[in-house]
């Protein structure tokens, strides 16, 4: 009986740091429909492709790392399960000198960038190059802030407190679109958002501190040095840089070809149906990101029955909210585009989004997956594969950029991510011993409410004339297929006695 009630207390722990992770990430893509425009349209498209360029440089500096941060949320983790908190100590400390000095690294890179290589790296007009140099140089210091706050980020994660994260994410989130908004309201350019990205970093970095502190007294906040410590967890670690690495290719290698290849102005027209598809990735990312530090629990506790619980309950809340976001997306693709940004979004970028909408479909299938594996203690697999796809994005980028220019490139990113539905096959069949595969039961029970929600998608499709109208009739689409799901009796008993206990508990 015990054994049975700590593993319905995981299951509602994990389900409800599923909630929060979602909560904080639908109320960030809240803030980016609010904000994008309005950015879009003062900025200009040059000075906004210069702001999707450094933070695309950014999110480059961030592979320095070597993938320790899902390391460190892994051994911190497994620790934290053992009750070994002195060597949870030594690798919160050994992690702060780490990142410290990978921040220094990288803001060092990122000021050679911005005064010496910025114009010879992108195809930019003569009165952004100050500006884009100034974004670089800061961007550098900000980087050396996130780095620095890093190791206190993954201590929440490693602690299953994802209600906390969501609320500083909601806090951050705000004052940064908050600022955003009033600043090029009143007039102020690239400039002021830049210092205000900064701002918001050097607090980002006092409230972790602290709440790390208080969340767990045990936690001495100094740096250490452990060598033999760091080397385990850099071996560990070496292959979730390459997949890290070969994950910048596919997600960022685009944007920067296509700065280089055909301009930083028609840029724009690429990141921001990016941005959108993007968004539902990282919605099933925020969701099944729980899916690590309870898989190293069960790893950790050898309880390999409940891992393959843990997987097919994952996997099956993945698929209904993937096809839930994915579908509107799609559908509502031109007008989404054309009534939040504008006419000329839309007829240049609506075939893009729809590629991409498909693209990270099937990116977002690889999630669980992912996480299992990386859980179980064995990243070597999602390296290779992730490699293999990058080799083939490169290729395909480097051809269709030039012919199709921001079209080849969503075509490019779409084809190299097919080889992501090879990460489930592996993991059920050789990591989870999983026989059968849940897959095919599981799309049988979704094809009456799939077809519900195209049928409703297209039906409404006709009244999105503004982006009012537009928002609230993908909302509609969006819930239709879930509420299919559950009311018509298709989801599997365990997962509506937990949505039945969640919603009570939320109430």
């Amino acid at each position: 009986m015990g054994s049975r009630d700590a593993a319905t207390t995981r299951a509602q722990r994990t389900a409800r740091n599923s909630l929060y992770s979602f909560a904080g990430f639908a109320y960030g893509t809240v803030l980016t429909i609010a904000v994008t425009p309005i950015v879009v349209h003062r900025l200009g498209a040059e000075a906004y492709g210069v702001l999707a360029l450094t933070g695309t440089f950014a999110r480059l500096l961030g592979l320095l790392n070597l993938g320790l941060g899902t390391t460190l949320l892994r051994f911190l983790a497994d620790r934290f399960a053992q009750d070994d908190h002195d060597e949870a100590n030594e690798i919160f400390g050994t992690s702060i000198i780490f990142y410290g000095a990978i921040g220094l690294v990288g803001m060092a890179i990122a000021i050679v960038v911005g005064t010496t290589m910025t114009t010879s790296l992108f195809n930019l007009s003569a009165a952004n190059v100050p500006a884009a140099r100034f974004a670089f140089v800061i961007g550098g210091l900000g980087f050396l802030l996130v780095m620095i706050t890093k190791p206190f980020t993954i201590l929440l994660f490693s602690l299953q407190r994802y209600d906390i994260q969501a609320r500083l994410g909601v806090a951050f989130g705000t004052v940064s679109a908050a600022g955003s908004i009033g600043l090029v309201l009143a007039g102020y350019r690239l400039y002021a958002l830049v210092l205000l990205q900064l701002g918001i970093d050097l607090a980002a970095l006092v409230v972790y501190t602290s709440v790390g502190r208080r969340l767990l007294p045990a936690l001495k906040v100094r740096p250490r040095w452990n060598a033999r410590l760091l080397r385990r967890m850099v071996s560990f670690s070496a292959f979730l840089f390459i997949a890290s690495v070969s994950g910048f290719v596919l997600a960022e290698l685009d944007r920067i070809l296509t700065g280089a290849l055909a301009s930083v102005a028609l840029l724009s027209f690429y990141v921001i149906p990016l941005g959108v598809a993007s968004r539902i990735s990282s919605a099933i990312t925020t969701i099944a990101s729980v899916v690590v530090p309870t898989s190293t629990e069960l790893v950790a506790q050898n309880d390999l029955v409940r891992a393959r619980r843990l997987y097919v309950r994952a996997s099956r809340v993945v698929l209904v909210f993937l096809l839930a976001l994915s579908i509107p997306t799609f559908v509502f693709a031109h007008e989404l585009l054309l009534h939040w940004i504008g006419p000329a979004m839309a007829d240049k970028s609506d075939t893009v989004l729809r590629l991409l909408v498909l693209t990270f479909f099937l990116s977002a299938l690889a999630v669980v997956p992912f996480n299992v594996l990386i859980g179980a203690g064995n990243p070597r697999v999602p390296a290779y594969f992730n490699a293999g796809m990058a080799a083939i994005n490169v290729v395909l980028v480097v051809i269709l950029i030039p012919l199709y220019e921001i079209t080849g490139a969503a075509l490019a990113y779409l084809i190299s991510a097919l080889p992501f539905l090879g990460l489930l096959w592996f993991t059920e069949q050789r990591v989870l011993q999983l026989r059968p595969s849940p897959w095919p039961g599981l799309v049988l029970r979704l094809l009456v409410p799939v077809a519900l929600q195209v049928g409703i998608a297209y039906a409404l499709r006709p009244f999105a004339t503004s982006l009012a109208t537009v928002i609230l009739t993908m909302l509609v689409a969006i819930g239709a297929l879930p509420a299919a799901y559950y009311l018509l009796g298709l989801a599997e008993p365990e997962d509506r006695q937990l949505l039945v206990s969640l919603v009570r508990g939320a109430g």
